[in-house]
């Protein structure tokens, strides 16, 4: 199952995720980045959420619309 998530600057998040995969179903998350939130994949926002996800090795789908660029940065980071 994947789950939508907020990312957002959530001091909590990168422990939510650790545990993520533990809950039953629990494959993956979801990340939408449209409209305002469109602006976190540049401005630092969602910079905690991609090495938390890769620590917890879970796989992240994502959806931008004008924001795909922006995920060359976002690999960069892991």
């Amino acid at each position: 199952m994947m789950v939508l998530v907020l990312v957002t600057a959530n001091p909590h998040g990168a422990t939510q995720l650790a545990v993520w995969k533990k809950q039953p179903g629990m494959l993956g998350l979801r990340a939408l980045f449209l409209g305002a939130s469109e602006r976190w994949l540049t401005d630092g926002t969602s910079d905690w959420f991609w090495p938390a996800a890769e620590r917890a090795r879970l796989p992240v789908m994502v959806l931008s619309a004008s924001g795909a660029a922006a995920f060359g940065r976002v690999a960069e980071l892991s």
